[in-house]
């Protein structure tokens, strides 16, 4: 999240829309640690109640706003956009839809951070098994499918990081936790949810390891010069 953060490039004051806020973690520490004003969107009723009660717990509901909310939507005009995971179910079709807005969203000299999962194999398909029981409609593109919705959204790429080796170890928290509290999961679900959610865990990490899949984070811009020119700005002590 502060990797995010910096990429942003964030002042006090500024006004951040958060596309695809999940349960509000982002948005939270975002406001909480850099002064900034939030805006964070979901389709998820659940996810929604529950970021909102975190907002009220943290004192940060005039900071943060959550709400129900389809991203392309949104009327608002934001100096920095930010979106995490949320790519991966945009569906490919609307690529260049999902740009465009973010483009139309920032201001003039605006900055946006997106964070998806991604493959440096090529384009591919992600498993009947997943999208079945997982992530029914998910897609993790090749970036050569991503760029040409970037290229054609009228924003400039300042960035790109490719993040090897890591979200297998998220994955393998995971499975360690989840085998850690397997008597509070088997009071609520029952075994084959068990082995189905062990095996999305184990496969999933296998998907990393083995199979190409990578983390990207792609830095935009509308400004060709809006963020610094080399990255040791996201180094310093």
């Amino acid at each position: 999240m502060d990797h995010i953060a910096a990429k942003l490039l964030l002042q006090p004051g500024q006004r951040v829309l958060d596309i695809g806020c999940g349960w509000g973690g982002l948005a939270l520490r975002l406001a909480r640690l850099h002064g900034v004003r939030v805006t964070g969107v979901t389709l998820s009723d659940v996810q929604l109640q529950a970021a909102r009660k975190r907002a009220a717990e943290m004192g940060l509901q005039d900071r943060v706003e959550f709400r129900l909310q389809d991203y392309r939507a949104v009327p608002d005009r934001f100096d920095r956009v930010v979106s995490v995971g949320m790519m991966e179910h945009v569906g490919q079709p609307q690529y260049a839809t999902y740009f465009k807005k973010i483009h139309d969203t920032l201001q003039p000299e605006g900055v946006a951070l997106v964070h998806f999962i991604g493959r440096s194999t090529g384009p591919s398909a992600l498993s009947p098994w997943f999208q079945k029981y997982i992530f029914p409609g998910g897609y993790a593109p090749a970036f050569s499918e991503v760029m040409p919705a970037i290229e054609q959204s009228g924003l400039a790429m300042a960035d790109v990081e490719v993040w090897r080796g890591h979200y297998e170890q998220t994955l393998r928290h995971w499975q360690e936790r989840f085998e850690a509290t397997l008597p509070q999961t088997r009071a609520e679900f029952d075994e084959t949810f068990v082995r189905m959610w062990r095996y999305y865990l184990v496969s999933a990490e296998m998907s990393f390891v083995e199979m190409g899949q990578v983390l990207f984070q792609v830095q935009l811009t509308k400004a060709r010069l809006g963020t610094p020119l080399t990255r040791d700005y996201l180094y310093r002590a």
